[in-house]
């Protein structure tokens, strides 16, 4: 199963952290940024 991690980076800190948590997880992972993508379609 995939996992999506889903966050939001005003000065890149929280993106870091979310890319240290999908090298955590065996599985695929996708990066959703809510500043890049207001909306994402999931």
């Amino acid at each position: 199963m995939k996992t999506a991690i889903i966050y939001y980076s005003k000065h890149g800190t929280t993106e870091q952290v979310a890319h240290l948590l999908g090298e955590k997880l065996d599985n695929g992972v996708d990066y959703i940024s809510l500043r890049e993508s207001p909306k994402p379609d999931i």
